[in-house]
C-alpha cells in the first residue's frame, strides 16, 4: 500500500522552517507517510531535473501544505504549487508564520482553513484526520523553541540585515569599522546622494536604537568641492547586534 505523500510548499530562504516541520511530522506520523520538501537534500538526488521531481510529487501528494509569510505571498513558484494542489482538489492547509495573518493574503489562499504554525496539535490533527493515521507523542516545546528562533530570523533580522546592507553598499568600509571597532566615519561631498540613505537609516536603525549619525567638524574646501564629515556610531544595542551569528556582514 502506497504511503500518503505529504507536499510542504515553501520559498527557498524558509528551507529551514520546512524541514522543522518535517522533522515534527516524521515523529508525529513515524513511517506511515512520505514528505516532499524540495530543499532538504534528500528528495531531490544528485544529478536529478529538479522540476521533473517536483512536478512528479506534485502529482503524487495527497496532502499540500503551504508556508505562508509576507516574503513567500508574493513569489509566483508558491502560488503555482498552490493552484497544482487547487486543480488536483486535494487537502490544502496554508501555515501561516513570521507575523502574516489570513486577512493579508490574496485568493484563493486566503479561503482555504489554515493554521498558525504555533498550532501544531491542530495542525497535526488536521493532517491526521486527512490520512487516517495515528498521532504519535511530539515535542511540541521543542519545536516552538526552534520555530520561534526561525520567525525571530525571518523578521527581524532580514530587515536588519535589509537595512545594513545600505551603509554597506555605501561605503563597506563602514560596516567593517563599525563590527571592529563600533564607529566609523564618512566623508561625504554629493547630499544629494547621501540624503537619500540618511532618511532612510533615519527611519530604521536609528529609529530603532541600533546606531547614531551626527555630523561632525565643519565643511572641508577641496580641488572636488565641499567635503562634509559624518559619524555613525552603534549603540550598546547596536553592538550585540553586530556580534550575533544571524549578522551576515
Amino acid at each position: 500500500m502506497n504511503k500518503p505523500l505529504i507536499f510542504i510548499s515553501h520559498i527557498t530562504e524558509e528551507s529551514e522552517l520546512a524541514i522543522e516541520i518535517k522533522d515534527a511530522l516524521e515523529e508525529a506520523f513515524l513511517d506511515k507517510i512520505e514528505i516532499f520538501v524540495s530543499s532538504d537534500g534528500d528528495c531531490i538526488r544528485l544529478g536529478e531535473e529538479w522540476i521533473d521531481v517536483i512536478i512528479e510529487s506534485l502529482r503524487k501528494s495527497a496532502i499540500g501544505i503551504i508556508l505562508i509569510s509576507y516574503k513567500s505571498v508574493e513569489r509566483r513558484w508558491i502560488n503555482f504549487e498552490a493552484g497544482a494542489f487547487w486543480m488536483r482538489n486535494i487537502p490544502i492547509i496554508p501555515i501561516y508564520h513570521s507575523g502574516i495573518t489570513e486577512h493579508d493574503v490574496p485568493i484563493p489562499i486566503n479561503i482555504m482553513q489554515g493554521k498558525i504554525i504555533s498550532e501544531l496539535d491542530s495542525i497535526l490533527m488536521s493532517i491526521s484526520k486527512e490520512i487516517n493515521v495515528e498521532i504519535n507523542q511530539v515535542n511540541i516545546t521543542e519545536f516552538n523553541k526552534k520555530v520561534n528562533e526561525l520567525q525571530e530570523k525571518y523578521t527581524f533580522w532580514d530587515k536588519v540585515n535589509e537595512n545594513f546592507e545600505k551603509i554597506h553598499n555605501m561605503d563597506e568600509r563602514i560596516t567593517k569599522y563599525l563590527k571592529s571597532k563600533g564607529v566609523a566615519n564618512l566623508q561625504v561631498m554629493k547630499d544629494e546622494l547621501f540624503n537619500p540613505i540618511h532618511n532612510f537609516l533615519n527611519n530604521t536603525l536609528v529609529k530603532d536604537g541600533i546606531i547614531t549619525i551626527e555630523r561632525y567638524g565643519g565643511v572641508d574646501f577641496t580641488m572636488d568641492g565641499t567635503v562634509k564629515n559624518y559619524r555613525f556610531t552603534l549603540t550598546t544595542k547596536g553592538k550585540e547586534i553586530v556580534q550575533h551569528k544571524n549578522f551576515k556582514f
